[in-house]
Protein backbone atom coordinates (compact mmCIF):
# COMPACT_ATOMS: atom_id res chain seq x y z
CA UNK A 1 0.00 0.00 0.00
CA UNK A 2 2.55 2.05 0.99
CA UNK A 3 4.12 1.75 -2.66
CA UNK A 4 0.37 2.83 -4.59
CA UNK A 5 1.16 5.94 -2.29
CA UNK A 6 4.31 6.80 -3.61
CA UNK A 7 5.99 6.27 -0.21
CA UNK A 8 9.46 3.86 -0.53
CA UNK A 9 9.09 1.72 2.35
CA UNK A 10 12.13 0.21 4.42
CA UNK A 11 14.43 -2.16 2.18
CA UNK A 12 13.63 -0.61 -0.65
CA UNK A 13 14.62 2.36 -3.21
CA UNK A 14 12.66 4.53 -5.26
CA UNK A 15 14.41 4.34 -9.35
CA UNK A 16 13.56 5.47 -12.76
CA UNK A 17 12.08 2.54 -13.47
CA UNK A 18 9.64 1.79 -10.33
CA UNK A 19 10.06 1.43 -6.34
CA UNK A 20 11.75 -1.71 -6.18
CA UNK A 21 14.05 -3.85 -3.58
CA UNK A 22 17.57 -2.28 -2.52
CA UNK A 23 19.54 -5.17 -3.73
CA UNK A 24 18.06 -5.40 -7.37
CA UNK A 25 19.69 -3.25 -10.19
CA UNK A 26 18.22 -1.62 -12.97
CA UNK A 27 19.58 -2.30 -16.48
CA UNK A 28 18.70 -1.45 -20.21
CA UNK A 29 17.17 -4.24 -21.90
CA UNK A 30 20.65 -4.38 -24.16
CA UNK A 31 22.90 -5.01 -21.06
CA UNK A 32 21.25 -8.75 -20.66
CA UNK A 33 19.61 -10.10 -23.56
CA UNK A 34 21.00 -10.95 -26.73
CA UNK A 35 19.45 -10.36 -30.01
CA UNK A 36 20.42 -13.69 -31.61
CA UNK A 37 20.58 -12.90 -35.67
CA UNK A 38 21.87 -16.62 -36.99
CA UNK A 39 20.31 -17.23 -40.68
CA UNK A 40 18.88 -20.18 -42.37
CA UNK A 41 18.71 -20.28 -45.80
CA UNK A 42 16.68 -23.72 -46.60
CA UNK A 43 17.59 -22.90 -50.39
CA UNK A 44 21.33 -23.29 -49.72
CA UNK A 45 21.51 -26.13 -47.06
CA UNK A 46 21.13 -29.33 -46.67
CA UNK A 47 20.13 -29.04 -43.32
CA UNK A 48 16.50 -29.28 -42.22
CA UNK A 49 15.05 -28.10 -39.18
CA UNK A 50 11.17 -27.84 -37.61
CA UNK A 51 10.08 -24.48 -38.66
CA UNK A 52 7.87 -22.07 -36.64
CA UNK A 53 5.97 -19.29 -38.31
CA UNK A 54 3.88 -16.67 -36.74
CA UNK A 55 0.73 -18.82 -37.32
CA UNK A 56 2.21 -21.27 -35.38
CA UNK A 57 2.12 -19.05 -31.82
CA UNK A 58 -0.87 -18.64 -30.30
CA UNK A 59 -1.61 -15.08 -28.95
CA UNK A 60 -1.12 -14.86 -25.43
CA UNK A 61 -1.22 -18.47 -24.58
CA UNK A 62 2.86 -19.11 -25.17
CA UNK A 63 1.50 -22.28 -27.00
CA UNK A 64 2.37 -23.71 -29.92
CA UNK A 65 -0.33 -24.35 -32.52
CA UNK A 66 2.13 -26.22 -34.96
CA UNK A 67 4.79 -26.45 -36.50
CA UNK A 68 6.57 -27.09 -40.27
CA UNK A 69 9.63 -28.33 -41.35
CA UNK A 70 12.50 -26.43 -43.59
CA UNK A 71 12.22 -28.78 -46.39
CA UNK A 72 8.47 -26.86 -47.41
CA UNK A 73 9.65 -23.40 -47.13
CA UNK A 74 12.13 -21.56 -49.06
CA UNK A 75 12.45 -18.01 -47.14
CA UNK A 76 15.67 -17.31 -45.11
CA UNK A 77 14.62 -18.39 -41.22
CA UNK A 78 16.09 -17.22 -38.16
CA UNK A 79 18.01 -20.13 -35.80
CA UNK A 80 17.28 -20.67 -32.16
CA UNK A 81 18.51 -23.35 -30.20
CA UNK A 82 16.51 -24.86 -26.99
CA UNK A 83 15.92 -22.19 -24.33
CA UNK A 84 15.59 -19.32 -26.45
CA UNK A 85 13.18 -17.24 -26.20
CA UNK A 86 10.86 -16.09 -29.16
CA UNK A 87 9.04 -12.94 -29.32
CA UNK A 88 6.85 -11.81 -32.53
CA UNK A 89 8.02 -9.38 -33.72
CA UNK A 90 5.44 -8.03 -36.36
CA UNK A 91 2.24 -6.77 -35.20
CA UNK A 92 3.83 -7.39 -31.47
CA UNK A 93 -0.05 -6.48 -30.01
CA UNK A 94 -0.35 -9.82 -30.50
CA UNK A 95 1.96 -10.79 -27.94
CA UNK A 96 2.87 -14.26 -29.42
CA UNK A 97 5.88 -15.54 -27.22
CA UNK A 98 6.95 -18.96 -27.08
CA UNK A 99 9.98 -20.79 -24.68
CA UNK A 100 11.79 -23.15 -26.98
CA UNK A 101 12.08 -26.62 -26.23
CA UNK A 102 13.68 -27.97 -29.41
CA UNK A 103 16.45 -26.28 -31.83
CA UNK A 104 15.08 -25.36 -34.91
CA UNK A 105 14.18 -21.89 -37.14
CA UNK A 106 11.94 -19.52 -37.44
CA UNK A 107 10.13 -16.87 -39.37
CA UNK A 108 12.69 -13.71 -39.30
CA UNK A 109 9.32 -11.66 -38.23
CA UNK A 110 10.18 -13.34 -34.46
CA UNK A 111 13.04 -11.66 -32.28
CA UNK A 112 15.33 -14.63 -31.35
CA UNK A 113 16.33 -13.48 -27.68
CA UNK A 114 18.44 -15.33 -24.83
CA UNK A 115 20.06 -14.35 -21.92
CA UNK A 116 23.53 -12.40 -22.40
CA UNK A 117 25.33 -13.79 -19.60
CA UNK A 118 25.04 -16.81 -16.75
CA UNK A 119 23.40 -14.24 -14.67
CA UNK A 120 20.05 -13.83 -16.06
CA UNK A 121 18.22 -17.11 -15.84
CA UNK A 122 15.78 -18.32 -19.30
CA UNK A 123 12.50 -18.78 -17.93
CA UNK A 124 12.86 -15.47 -15.75
CA UNK A 125 13.86 -13.51 -19.07
CA UNK A 126 10.77 -15.41 -20.58
CA UNK A 127 8.21 -13.89 -17.77
CA UNK A 128 9.64 -10.78 -18.20
CA UNK A 129 8.52 -10.07 -22.50
CA UNK A 130 5.26 -11.56 -20.98
CA UNK A 131 4.76 -8.21 -19.20
CA UNK A 132 2.80 -5.36 -19.71
CA UNK A 133 5.67 -3.10 -19.20
CA UNK A 134 8.08 -4.83 -22.28
CA UNK A 135 4.87 -5.06 -24.10
CA UNK A 136 3.46 -1.67 -23.81
CA UNK A 137 7.78 -0.66 -25.09
CA UNK A 138 7.61 -2.95 -28.10
CA UNK A 139 3.96 -1.99 -29.42
CA UNK A 140 5.50 1.83 -29.95
CA UNK A 141 6.63 0.23 -32.75
CA UNK A 142 7.42 0.97 -36.45
CA UNK A 143 5.11 0.57 -40.18
CA UNK A 144 1.48 1.78 -40.07
CA UNK A 145 -0.43 -1.18 -41.78
CA UNK A 146 2.23 -3.19 -40.48
CA UNK A 147 3.76 -2.38 -37.30
CA UNK A 148 6.42 -4.45 -35.89
CA UNK A 149 8.65 -3.81 -32.40
CA UNK A 150 11.58 -1.78 -32.80
CA UNK A 151 14.63 -3.48 -31.35
CA UNK A 152 16.94 -0.36 -31.03
CA UNK A 153 14.30 1.22 -28.87
CA UNK A 154 13.00 -1.97 -26.65
CA UNK A 155 16.60 -2.36 -25.94
CA UNK A 156 16.78 0.71 -23.96
CA UNK A 157 13.93 0.39 -21.81
CA UNK A 158 14.96 -0.20 -18.42
CA UNK A 159 14.02 -3.00 -16.08
CA UNK A 160 14.44 -3.82 -12.28
CA UNK A 161 16.75 -6.90 -11.98
CA UNK A 162 16.84 -9.31 -8.59
CA UNK A 163 19.81 -11.67 -8.38
CA UNK A 164 19.85 -14.99 -10.35
CA UNK A 165 18.87 -16.61 -7.23
CA UNK A 166 15.72 -14.84 -6.90
CA UNK A 167 14.74 -14.88 -10.67
CA UNK A 168 14.95 -18.65 -10.50
CA UNK A 169 12.83 -18.31 -7.61
CA UNK A 170 10.00 -15.84 -9.48
CA UNK A 171 10.11 -18.20 -12.39
CA UNK A 172 9.23 -21.05 -10.47
CA UNK A 173 6.53 -19.54 -9.17
CA UNK A 174 5.07 -18.25 -12.17
CA UNK A 175 5.82 -21.66 -13.81
CA UNK A 176 3.61 -23.55 -10.84
CA UNK A 177 0.96 -21.08 -11.50
CA UNK A 178 0.75 -21.64 -15.35
CA UNK A 179 0.89 -25.89 -14.74
CA UNK A 180 -2.23 -24.89 -12.55
CA UNK A 181 -3.57 -22.96 -14.72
Amino acid sequence: KQIQNGIVPEGYKKTKVAIIPEEWNVRRVKDFVCLLNDKHNPEKSGEFFPCIELEHTESDTRMLTGITDTKTVKSLKNKFKEKNILYGKLRPYLRKYYFAKFNGVCSTEIWVLSPKNKNIDEKDLFYLVQTEYFNYHANISTGSSMPRADWNYVSLINFGLPSLYEQQRIASILETWDRAI
